[in-house]
């Protein structure tokens, strides 16, 4: 059986988000990031429309950036590998590679998941989500930094 994996990074008052959704007090810090990767081995990763619309905005462009730091094009190549799970209503389509919409009911998926044989499932931010799973006893572990 598969493990969900909650990671958040969590400011010092206890958000993951500004009111507005911004993330702008997030500061990197690659040991951090090292010792996280140390931890988990997944090969998905759950995403909310907001954080998937978020992250595909951003990371499969890194990938292909000579002027990105080694670690962050190093990450950006595991992420678009990664199979990519995303929960909308509203979406209609995804287009960051390995990317699958899902529109159906989110804890009977991530339960037919976790039944799957295979490495960790990840699930980064998306915080209706991790509510959801977390009210249905879904999430095996919670990492936040």
């Amino acid at each position: 059986m598969r493990k969900v994996i909650m990671f958040n990074r969590i400011s010092i008052d206890g958000f993951f988000a500004g009111l507005n959704g911004e993330i702008d007090w997030f500061v990197n810090d690659t040991e951090v990031d090292k010792a996280l990767h140390e931890m988990m081995q997944p090969d998905t990763i759950l995403f909310g429309k907001v954080t998937y619309q978020m992250f595909e905005s951003f990371w499969p462009h890194v990938a292909t950036d000579p002027n990105a730091p080694q670690e962050a094009r190093i990450l950006a190549n595991e992420l678009n590998q990664m199979t990519k799970v995303v929960f909308s209503k509203t979406l209609k389509e995804v287009t960051w590679e390995n990317s699958k919409l899902v529109k159906g009911d989110v804890t009977n998926e991530v339960s037919r998941l976790k039944q799957g044989e295979g490495p960790d499932i990840v699930i980064f931010g998306s915080g209706t989500i991790v509510q959801q799973l977390a009210d249905e006893g879904l999430i095996d572990e919670y990492l936040s930094a």
